[in-house]
């Protein structure tokens, strides 16, 4: 997407655990795998604990970026959107990663801060389905509530789950067996993202892997009219067909991407 829409200078910024090195390796292999086309510039991984990012944004100021990439980086990650508008330090594309997408969290970044980012997504905002599902959240949690991605991790569960048993059959009861096939059953395969069924690019639904990308913009929607911004479909992905072992041996090796180090553009 970022090299589509025109970046060359594209920041990572991500917390200091393993969801933040995943996400570092995710980026890295995917300008690797499509001939490193844009330069990355690296800024190292917060304390989770960490609420003020001041010297992130100063960093990412000088830094004078087109695009970035900013996975969950601790206390502060709902808060740096704002944070960048207010210091004249926002590029052009600041893109979330999926846990970010089902608007629960724009709510808490507030219209300034989540108004014209970008987000992975697991759904399809603009689906039948994903619409019915919001409305029936809404009515059992509040006119003002919204599905978030922790919650639907829960669903994302199930599904893995399911999956794995409905391979094994009712009469296995070999533990090992469980965990064999779960590891080779990746929950993007299953139902690509954390909803299931909801997702109209999932298994249920007869189609192809895919994953998507949307921006918020301004508006309140259907969706939740208690909101004035609301998520569009920027545009849809083909997922990797990869089982958990075997992304494990693709990122094998491969180090995260570091604070300090060069990762140019191919020339």
């Amino acid at each position: 997407m970022l090299h589509e829409k025109g970046a060359k200078r594209v920041g990572f910024i991500a917390a200091d655990y393993d969801w933040g090195y995943g996400q570092s390796y995710g980026l890295k292999g995917y300008w690797e795998d499509h001939g490193r086309p844009f330069e990355i510039v690296g800024f190292g991984y917060t304390p989770i604990d960490k609420v003020d990012l001041s010297t992130e944004v100063m960093m990412i100021k000088k830094a004078k970026l087109d695009a970035l990439y900013c996975p969950y980086t601790g206390s502060g990650w709902w808060a740096l959107p704002k944070m960048l508008k207010d210091s004249g330090a926002m590029p052009k594309f600041f893109v979330w990663e999926i846990s970010y997408s089902n608007m629960g969290s724009a709510k808490i970044s507030g219209e300034y801060g989540a108004e014209g980012t970008y987000s992975l997504a697991d759904h399809d905002p603009s689906s039948d389905a994903w619409k019915a599902f919001a409305k029936k959240w809404r009515a059992k949690y509040g006119k003002k509530s919204y599905p978030d991605a922790y919650g639907n991790n829960y669903y994302e569960g199930i599904y893995w789950a399911a999956k794995a048993f409905e391979e094994i059959g009712p009469d296995n009861k070999d533990p090992d067996k469980v965990v064999e096939v779960l590891q080779k059953t990746s929950v993007r395969n299953v139902n690509v993202g954390h909803m299931g069924p909801t997702c109209p690019y999932g298994t249920n639904h007869g189609a192809k892997k895919k994953g998507g990308i949307i921006q918020f913009v301004k508006g309140s929607s259907e969706l939740d009219p208690s909101f004035n911004l609301h998520p569009i479909k920027d545009r849809v992905f083909s997922v990797p067909k990869l089982d958990l072992i075997q992304l494990l041996n693709k990122v094998r090796g491969m180090e995260k991407l570091e604070r300090g180090v060069k990762y140019p553009a191919a020339k």
